[in-house]
């Protein structure tokens, strides 16, 4: 029979999303958890690169799963509350690795560091994951102001595309300079083990709202050069059962960094299921980068 960690890491990679992205367990223990993702088109941005929301999803996926783990029952899911992501490389080597670590475990609350590698022993990325133990009834959902109105159209490569959202399905419309609206569909792969969207879809979601409001600002130009600089999602609950729209505010800028507000709404039910900030910078063909 197996024993409790290769159950869990079996059932980790059954979780749709993670399963469509190929992600694999190579190593789980109390206090951590080695996971490795195949990079190939499906994961890319435009310019070949890994997508932000594939490795944002990716360390929030590892730290789940160091953070479960450790606690008295592993099956039992629970869910993030908190994470933080900054952006240090660029990867287009063909594997990807998430290395997480648990920093502290409370009776709720598992801090966990994470670094993304990819297989030249570059770092990628470096999160840091909060994720709490499902044992207390939640509180009543916040009902969003009111969005305007909003025609969604389907996305358009060249305008906002990559490979990695356009297999998301999402659909794209923005609503004004510096403003977007990011609608991502309830579909059957983009789930977690609970039938809910997953929270590495979400994650994925929220950085392609950002970079389309940033370069909603001054509008896109194919020339240009883009990345995610850094990410903070707050998770305010494990209840997200229907279609999501990320609307995203661009409230300021210095020097090609653009920094932006985000809220993620249900589609139907208009409560608020997470929110979060995102600094992303933008480089113009005839101007430098930010040092």
């Amino acid at each position: 029979m197996p024993d409790a960690p290769t159950t869990l890491a079996r059932a980790w990679e059954a979780v749709p999303f993670l399963r469509m992205l190929a992600v694999t367990v190579d190593d789980l223990r109390p206090d951590g958890a080695r996971v490795r993702l195949p990079h190939r088109h499906l994961t890319s941005n435009r310019n070949g690169t890994l997508h932000g929301g594939v490795s944002a999803a990716l360390a929030n996926a590892a730290g789940t799963l160091a953070a479960r783990a450790g606690q008295d029952d592993p099956m039992q899911p629970g869910h993030s509350v908190d994470l933080v992501v900054s952006y240090l490389a660029p990867s287009t080597r063909p594997t990807i690795l998430a290395e997480a670590r648990v920093l502290r475990r409370g009776r709720e609350l598992t801090h966990v560091d994470v670094d993304v590698l990819d297989d030249s022993g570059t770092l990628v990325l470096k999160a840091v994951v909060v994720h709490r133990v499902a044992s207390a009834p939640d509180d009543p959902p916040m009902a969003a102001p009111s969005p305007p109105p909003i025609e969604f159209s389907p996305l358009r490569a060249g305008v906002s595309g990559s490979p990695f959202t356009a297999h998301l399905g999402v659909s794209v419309q923005v609503a004004g300079p510096g403003r977007s609206a990011v609608l991502l569909p309830l579909r059957d792969d983009l789930l977690d083990e609970t039938g809910a969207l997953h929270e590495g879809a979400v994650a994925s979601l929220v950085d392609s709202a950002g970079g389309v409001a940033s370069w909603a600002v001054d509008g896109f130009n194919r020339r240009g050069r883009a990345w995610t600089v850094g990410m903070h999602l707050h998770f305010h609950g494990p209840d997200r059962r229907e279609a999501l729209v990320a609307y995203a505010a661009t409230v300021g800028r210095h020097r090609g960094l653009h920094f932006s507000t985000l809220m993620i709404v249900g589609q139907a039910s208009g409560r608020v299921v997470a929110s979060g900030t995102i600094t992303f910078q933008i480089v113009r063909p005839d101007q430098p980068a930010a040092a």
